[in-house]
């Protein structure tokens, strides 16, 4: 039993190392792209960086901003040249990294990602196309078995995803090859967005491009005009910045103009994206973890009542917002579970981002299984300073029904990094999944109390420790389920452009 169950994390472990060497490869690959790079904070008016900045698509340095958004996922016809004639004319509309300075959200937001299916439609499976491992094999690859290397067997998939068989439509039916973003705010943008999308189904369907599916997502909002998901927690508070209006931003929400260790959002562009070598010196792009997140909020809640009546009995009482704060490591208004807030302004602590764990090392105050802990550990953890090199920048939308109404709902969640194996996989498989994260066996907190996956054919072993004082343990599982998703890359703009010629 457990011993079996170490046993297969340590595979799993050899795979993601496989991975994480796969990712030097491109790193080494690209690493003349990585050294002409500006230095971060970007500032725009520097003829350098606008170079950049008006060739790299939106929502990847700055979150797009938009209220309502469509998803839209297609499937290339046989002919390259007509699906190249298709992608060119989506390319004009196109939103820029430099158009999002802008800031106008009634503006329509686009966005068009290439799975690496499209690379072979569009007869550009050569050297050139995007070098990551993952990104080559695909989501629903890595959730099956594969052989990663000759001197190894072959194993299961490293997120411990569950079968494809239980995914959303289309994804156990068809891989897409290209997902289009659309994203608008003002009024009657959802209906604006439907005439938009009805336009582009009508060109790709000239084209012999089929659409596959469409989801439509929204934004919530706490009272602090944060983002919002439907357990009802603030989300997205602490994301890598780039940009000088952002980091200064960020800056001058701390009391000192500094931040403590762990805590400095500030990150270079390798973090976030990689060249484009189809495109022209300035070109580069991002690789994007697409996943379908389905809520189970009834059993969300339900966790919280068992957190309370568990301190009940051991004479604490505590409220169903504190109980269920445990398990996401925040208070719902995003203030988090650290009890040295001093380096933040009273003002802005509900989307606090200077403060570490340094203090609490063993969890009193934010349980080491929580999801804010184990998604960001603050430079608290085995590889010291380095978790920096692992961090994505997260984009999501809520979808489904709207809060207090019955029916499915969830997040689309997308994330950008420069290396799936470094960020995206090394956050799921090494931190959330593992009953260890932060800190290595045979120390045991338990997986993430929120998006944590056990393997399937690894039963459950540790419970979540909720609270250490009095010590509160039980299994906090599905909470979050994986209904979909696939790996992608974000071309740029040029590229789209000039792709009827290469």
């Amino acid at each position: 039993g457990r011993c079996n169950t170490i046993a297969n994390r340590l595979v799993m472990s050899v795979r993601i190392v496989y991975l994480l060497r796969s990712a030097l490869i491109c790193c080494l690959c690209c690493c003349g792209s990585v050294a002409m790079l500006p230095k971060t904070p970007l500032d725009p008016r520097v003829p350098e960086v606008a170079r950049i900045l008006r060739d790299l698509q939106g929502n990847i340095l700055q979150d797009h901003g938009r209220l309502f958004a469509k998803h839209i996922f297609l499937q290339l016809g046989s002919n390259p040249g007509m699906s190249r004639d298709f992608i060119r004319s989506l390319a004009d509309q196109v939103t820029s990294a430099f158009d999002e300075l802008q800031k106008d959200p009634e503006k329509l937001f686009q966005s068009v990602l290439f799975s690496v299916s499209a690379y072979r439609k569009l007869d550009l499976d050569t050297d050139k196309k995007p070098y990551d491992q993952a990104f080559r094999l695909g989501m629903q690859d890595l959730a099956t078995e594969i052989t990663v290397d000759p001197q190894l067997e072959d194993v299961a998939n490293p997120c411990a995803d569950p079968p494809i068989e239980t995914w959303d439509h289309p994804f156990p039916i068809a891989v897409p090859d290209v997902l289009v973003i659309l994203g608008l705010s003002g009024k009657n943008a959802t209906h604006k967005l439907d005439m938009a999308a009805k336009t582009m189904e009508q060109v790709a369907s000239s084209h012999q491009v089929k659409v596959l599916a469409s989801y439509d997502s929204y934004r919530m909002k706490t009272n602090d005009g944060l983002d919002m998901e439907h357990f009802g927690f603030a989300d997205g508070v602490s994301n890598p910045l780039f940009l000088d209006e952002d980091y200064q931003a960020a800056v001058n929400q701390t009391t000192t103009g500094k931040f403590v260790h762990g805590a400095d959002p500030l990150s270079p562009l390798q973090l976030v994206i990689r060249k484009d070598h189809f495109g022209l010196p300035h070109s580069f792009g991002s690789y994007v973890a697409y996943r379908r997140l389905e809520q189970n909020v009834d059993r969300f809640q339900e966790y919280g009542r068992n957190i309370r009546k568990a301190l009940q009995e051991k004479g604490v009482t505590i409220t169903q917002d504190e109980a269920e704060a445990r398990m996401m490591g925040r208070n719902k208004n995003g203030v988090p579970l650290v009890a040295d807030l001093s380096g933040v302004k009273p003002e802005y602590r509900t989307s606090a981002i200077n403060f570490n764990y340094d203090k609490d090392k063993d969890g009193a105050q934010c349980p080491l299984s929580s999801h804010i802990r184990k998604i960001n550990p603050r430079g608290l953890d085995v590889a010291g300073d380095n978790d920096v090199l692992n961090k994505v920048v997260r984009r999501a939308m809520a979808y489904g029904a709207l809060p207090n109404q019955p029916g499915t709902k969830g997040l689309l969640f997308l994330c950008y990094q420069g290396s799936l194996n470094v960020g995206f996989l090394t956050q799921q498989h090494s931190w959330a999944n593992s009953i260890s994260f932060p800190y290595p066996l045979p120390r045991t907190d338990g997986i993430g109390m929120v998006v944590g996956q056990y393997y399937r054919d690894s039963p459950p072993i540790v419970n979540q420790t909720v609270f250490s004082s009095p010590k509160v343990s039980m299994l906090i599982k599905d909470c979050v389920t994986m209904k979909g998703g696939e790996y992608f890359f974000v071309p740029s703009i040029s590229t789209l452009k000039r792709i009827q010629q290469l």
